[in-house]
């Protein structure tokens, strides 16, 4: 799934079926509890398969903090990507 956030392109891969079913478990219980910690676990576990577009035609993946610092300039842009990622990997959860 390609989307576009902040004029940028990424492409949205879905997690393997091991990890999704992992994040999946974790991320209804926690959703329901509000326990935040598990969620952004679950918010960069699922990000390691998103690759951005740095426009010269290299791509790099969001596998670390620093790297999704670099390039996304707030919050809310993350908080609408998590959305578009968990849509992707889980319709029902989204």
């Amino acid at each position: 799934m390609l989307v576009e956030l902040e004029s940028k392109k990424i492409t949205i891969i879905k997690a393997p079926a091991t990890v999704a079913y992992d994040v999946a478990l974790k991320y209804r219980s926690a959703m329901e509890k509000g326990d935040y910690s598990v969620l952004q676990d679950c918010l960069y576990e699922l990000l390691r398969y998103c690759e951005l577009d740095l426009g010269d035609g290299r791509m790099v993946k969001l596998d670390n903090k620093e790297i999704i610092n670099q390039h996304f300039s707030d919050v809310n842009t993350l908080i609408t990507l998590q959305k578009k990622v968990v849509e992707e990997n889980f319709g029902f959860l989204g």
